[in-house]
């Protein structure tokens, strides 16, 4: 039986996502982020966290491991396969629990949806400016998807909040791997039984009966 997770160990200090400085392209280098992208990820590639290693976090009850790599939508494709991509990889690969899923997090990554998955996440998810079909198109139906209605919507009317959902559940055509979830974090205004009212819709649909193609 695993043990309870232990919440302090929960959450890194140490996100592959960088600073407000280190997302300022360099001067000299259009489209280039400096900053300290590789020490982050030598941080996490040595599996370092207050003393501890991933396979500790792991041992003392983690049981999942999320990557917010938030500001990749923001590098070029080029630049982010040379640059990022290699250390996703390295970071994801040193997961080898089955039992751990794997996800990977950023906005405005539909350019690069197919290094993200290449990276070794089981889950990726998309922010609410990729449909959800088109994110399926590149990812392959291999890896399960996590998003994506607009944060923004749920501050509306309710029956453009309840046309957003039924369009997700849509444009997923039941695909099993999907995670149903914001794009994005909550706003704080949000009245929370709109989003009460979210996870009604979500845990009410019918799946279609799948049939072997």
């Amino acid at each position: 039986m695993r043990p309870e997770p232990d919440r302090r160990l929960c959450r890194s200090e140490h996100p592959l996502s960088d600073p407000p400085a280190a997302r300022t392209p360099s001067p000299t280098a259009p489209g280039r982020f400096p900053g300290p992208r590789r020490g982050c990820a030598q941080t996490l590639e040595q599996d370092r966290y207050q003393g501890m290693d991933l396979q500790q976090l792991i041992d003392n009850g983690v049981n999942i491991i999320q990557i917010f790599d938030s500001w990749a939508g923001l590098i070029d494709p080029e630049v982010y396969e040379e640059k990022v991509f290699p250390y996703s990889k390295k970071v994801l690969s040193s997961i080898d629990d089955p039992l751990i899923p794997k996800i990977h997090f950023g906005l405005g990554t539909e350019p690069i949806l197919n290094l993200i998955a290449e990276a070794g996440a089981d889950v990726v998810g998309i922010d609410s400016n990729t449909p959800i079909d088109v994110a399926r198109r590149k990812l392959g139906n291999e890896i399960a998807i996590q998003g994506n209605l607009d944060p923004e919507i749920c501050l509306g009317p309710v029956e453009e909040v309840e046309k957003a959902v039924y369009e997700i559940l849509s444009l997923n055509k039941d695909n099993p791997g999907h995670i149903f979830n914001l794009g994005h974090g909550v706003i704080p205004d949000t009245d929370p039984a709109i989003l009460a009212h979210v996870v009604e819709m979500v845990h009410s649909h019918e799946l279609q009966e799948r049939t072997n193609e």
